[in-house]
């Protein structure tokens, strides 16, 4: 499993046949490091550049939603500056998806009554 930078969706087409396709830019591994010295809670990786970090893949291979949030650095001199590194951080509703509303309404609550007499 690797992460990626989804830049565009796609089909490929083969006469009827539609291939649904995502074109994405890879992350490097995360910084082995890092990773060892946050108890595996800090993944921290680079995007890779040029043509090996762009690949095309079937959208099936996509398994979960994250976000990749840019480091940030402060200079002796008090600048933020971006380190051209990210972190990885999980999609924070992405596993609230798979419940229902169902059973979440108030019974006790009455219909609203709109008409106008």
């Amino acid at each position: 499993m690797q992460i990626a930078n989804v830049s565009f969706y796609l089909y490929l087409c083969f006469g009827d046949a539609q291939f649904p396709l995502a074109m994405v830019t890879l992350f490097s591994t995360p910084d082995e490091l890092i990773l060892s010295q946050s108890s595996d809670t800090v993944y921290l990786c680079e995007p890779i550049q040029g043509n090996e970090g762009t690949v095309v893949i079937p959208i099936s291979s996509i398994r979960s939603v994250v976000a990749m949030f840019p480091e940030m650095a402060v200079s002796q001199e008090g600048h933020i500056e971006h380190t051209g590194k990210f972190s990885l951080m999980r999609h924070p509703y992405i596993e609230l998806s798979d419940y229902s509303t169902e059973g979440f309404t108030d019974e006790d609550e009455e219909p609203e009554n709109n008409d106008v007499s």
